[in-house]
């Protein structure tokens, strides 16, 4: 589910920066970042967070190593914080 909405969402944005403008290539248009793309960004990351953090949990159940899943689970949740922090800087 979250692909798909992924793929309709960068579609959107593809039509927002692309064919709305109908045109209209100017500076002021181009750096325009649609909304739609910021959702693209956010989901992305979601994506990333979730096989990433299933792959810690992988590591954790097959070898019952928590010194190993810990740190990476941690690290997923880092990488998702600080990507959610950049995403919300994209419509400012």
């Amino acid at each position: 589910m979250l692909d798909i909405a992924h793929s309709v969402f960068v579609a959107m944005g593809i039509w927002d920066s692309i064919i709305a403008p109908n045109g209209d290539f100017s500076s002021e248009q181009l750096d325009k970042i649609p909304w739609s793309i910021s959702i693209t960004v956010e989901l992305a990351v979601l994506m990333t967070f979730v096989a990433q953090g299933f792959f810690a949990y992988r590591i954790y159940v097959l070898q019952r190593k928590w010194i190993v899943a810990v740190p990476l689970a941690i690290l997923a949740l880092g990488r998702l914080a600080c990507a959610s922090a950049a995403v919300s800087q994209l419509q400012v």
